[in-house]
């Protein structure tokens, strides 16, 4: 892996977005979170769970999403080629993070921002790069 990765990086919190806000326990699935997350990485986009938990709590929240088929290609920490290119630090990078603290944050805002890359991601990437 090199320091040049243009793929798309989410940022994705657990509690409040892939799940009802239920911590320590883990509430209600938002299926059409998790659907869209899923086509997202499959289209090529990098997915990294962002989240406080740790622990038991934090086995729990990864339990769930690995039944759900949401795998994520970090967890709490950034990707390979972020920690070649920047080095160890605590802030997580990414072009895009999804989390309830927002301070846009809307269920209708996070629907239709999760539609539109899960079903444009390619297009954009071909027209961002030039293919």
């Amino acid at each position: 892996m090199t320091e040049s990765d243009d793929r798309l990086v989410v940022t994705v919190d657990f509690d409040g977005i892939i799940v009802k806000q239920a911590f320590p326990d883990v509430g209600e699935t938002n299926h059409f979170v998790v659907q869209c997350l899923k086509k997202i990485r499959g289209n090529g986009a990098y997915l990294i769970l962002n989240t406080c938990r740790w622990g038991d709590h934090l086995d729990a929240a990864l339990d769930r999403c690995s039944s759900l088929g949401l795998e994520f290609d970090a967890v709490n920490e950034n990707l390979d080629h972020m920690i070649l290119k920047w080095g160890e630090c605590r802030k997580l990078g990414g072009h895009l993070y999804i989390d309830d603290r927002d301070i846009c944050h809307s269920p209708a805002r996070l629907k239709l921002r999760l539609w539109l890359l899960a079903n444009f991601y390619r297009t954009m990437c071909k027209r961002y790069n030039g293919r």
